[in-house]
């Protein structure tokens, strides 16, 4: 049991899941897609104020000819990762597994002609990784998300049950962007049921970003998030209902591979973070950006053989 489950008062119930969660301690985040190939951030769309037709055009570069799944499990295995979590869809709405018809902006309409999500599933099961899927809850393609926000979230919702139904036993889900329209109903309540109803046992996380860190704005969220900050021991509970905790993490200042951001954290900056998480019983995400063809950079392949 983690030192966080060990210390919560007796009174408080701890789900197995949420012990089980605690004792990964250590993950691997993984932020890859179409972004990628432009290799200026995950948030190259906005930043660079790229018109969405434009910006549809990297579908033409994304062919995941350096993405093998299942080396990337094991390099994360070696390093003392319990788990992965794989951006199966990002902000820019392009997803990494296949949409089966909601549309065929996905990978295996691209150049790729895969099923990414599928291969990495597929890994995670084989050498017994911890397997988790991110997948956003905003979309910078879909026009409906402005014009019909219920339709939007129709559409969101039956993309999470493909991913609840086609994979096989899914670990958590980490849920991101509700913090980008506060005034919106997300209707939360479907979402994280449809991920109950599928995957009883499954984790559920949903990003509260930098500016509230630690917030859990829905009492079927399991987890307080600390986006590129420290854990407080002041959130492992609220009220009644205990809360695990995690910090994700990048190596330098994005997510995505960004030719040029040479501002990397150290080995030894790491270990003192994934101690300090350690230290108040929270769990660590740490990222590494994928190269556009899917291979994980040189510099932070070393860097994690020196941690783990």
């Amino acid at each position: 049991m983690s030192s966080s489950a060990a210390s919560a008062s007796p009174s408080l119930a701890i789900p197995s899941r949420l012990q089980r969660f605690e004792t990964l301690g250590y993950g691997l985040f993984l932020h890859w897609g179409l972004y990628s190939t432009a290799g200026r951030g995950e948030w190259h769309h906005r930043h660079h104020a790229v018109p969405r037709e434009d910006y549809a055009q990297l579908v033409s570069r994304f062919d995941a000819r350096d993405f093998d799944a299942r080396a990337i499990v094991r390099q994360a295995k070696a390093a003392g990762f319990r788990y992965a979590c794989l951006t199966t869809r990002h902000h820019d709405g392009f997803s990494l597994y296949d949409t089966c018809g909601l549309n065929t902006f996905d990978a295996p309409h691209s150049p790729a002609g895969r099923d990414l999500v599928r291969e990495f599933s597929d890994a995670c099961d084989a050498e017994g990784l911890g397997k988790f899927f991110y997948h956003t809850t905003i979309d910078w393609k879909a026009a409906n998300f402005d014009s019909d926000f219920p339709a939007y979230l129709d559409y969101l919702n039956a993309s999470v049950e493909l991913l609840c139904t086609r994979y096989g036993r899914v670990d958590g889900f980490w849920f991101d962007g509700n913090w980008w329209r506060k005034d919106r109903d997300w209707r939360e309540d479907v979402l994280y049921g449809i991920v109950r109803k599928h995957q009883p046992n499954a984790i559920i996380v949903n990003n509260s970003s930098t500016g509230a860190l630690g917030r859990v704005a829905h009492p079927m969220i399991d987890v307080a998030t600390f986006e590129q900050g420290a854990p407080r021991a002041t959130t492992a509970a609220a009220g009644s209902r205990y809360l695990s905790r995690e910090r994700c993490e990048t190596f330098n200042s994005h997510w995505g591979v960004a030719a040029g951001d040479y501002s990397m954290k150290s080995p030894a900056e790491l270990i003192r973070i994934l101690c300090e998480c350690r230290r108040f019983g929270a769990n660590l995400l740490l990222n590494v950006g994928p190269e556009a063809g899917g291979r994980l950079p040189a510099y932070e392949s070393a860097a994690l053989a020196l941690v783990g």
